[in-house]
């Protein structure tokens, strides 16, 4: 067998092709049934593992589930990771069973955790990467105007709901979502100073990427408030979608 790599996000989204390129070389871990099976058409190993990455316990669960396989054999030995999951709400209100803040739950909290539960067993040379973005900067030269700019406060605050102005907001789920994925910048340089040697870590961005449905919900057709100015249609059109798709179930 040869070695797996696990992805995170929307079966019908950025890690979509990773894994189809990957899956040449080693399979997958996903959570949605349905693309496992299409990406196994060809013969190829597509074992997957579902786990809700708004619900940390979920996370603990599947990180267990890969551990046992790893543990009996069903496995070859863990080379990768890849955390691409991300999800963007019309306001900054949703919380998950554990009371934290549900964007920064899955871009942040969720991969973080599936780090600290499998880093002892990666085999080198392995490498794990995560997604992020330069929405930090908020501005149409960087991300389009598609998102606010971030809050800046400390982590123990932006994993709570109530951290960006006016929470009920569209601007606000916007501004939540702009601030977790800047904030998976810092886990990483962690990572990169406490991984044992021989685990490569890697921030990516893969620029903007529109189509890929992060958003739990469509916008509202126009603002709630009329200083709402992230609201309208232009904002809507990524549609409904459950959380990640190579990833949760």
């Amino acid at each position: 067998m040869t070695p797996p790599r696990r992805l995170s996000g929307r079966p019908g989204g950025l890690p979509r092709q990773p894994a189809r390129t990957g899956g040449r070389k080693g399979p997958a871990r996903a959570g949605g049934k349905p693309a496992a099976a299409e990406l196994g058409a060809q013969g190829r190993a597509v074992p997957h593992v579902a786990a809700d990455l708004g619900s940390l316990e979920s996370v603990r669960s599947a990180a267990a589930g890969i551990r046992d396989r790893l543990g009996r054999g069903g496995l070859p030995p863990l080379r990768g990771f890849a955390g691409n999951a991300g999800m963007q709400y019309t306001n900054a209100l949703p919380e998950g069973p554990e009371g934290f803040e549900s964007a920064f739950t899955v871009s942040v909290l969720a991969h973080h955790l599936f780090v600290r539960l499998l880093q002892d067993r990666f085999t080198p040379p392995a490498r794990t990467v995560v997604t992020t973005g330069d929405t930090h900067f908020g501005d149409l030269g960087h991300n389009l105007g598609m998102v606010p700019g971030p809050v800046r406060k400390s982590p123990d605050v932006l994993a709570r709901t109530g951290a960006c102005p006016r929470p009920e907001s569209t601007a606000a789920g916007r501004t939540a979502y702009s601030t977790s994925k800047p904030a998976t910048i810092h886990p990483v340089h962690e990572y990169a100073r406490r991984l044992p040697a021989g685990i490569d870590v890697i921030a990516c961005k893969p620029g903007c990427v529109p189509g890929t449905g992060p958003a739990r919900k469509p916008a509202p057709a126009l603002p709630r408030d009329p200083r709402d100015r992230w609201g309208g249609p232009a904002r809507a059109r990524a549609g409904p979608s459950g959380i990640g798709a190579l990833n949760p179930g």
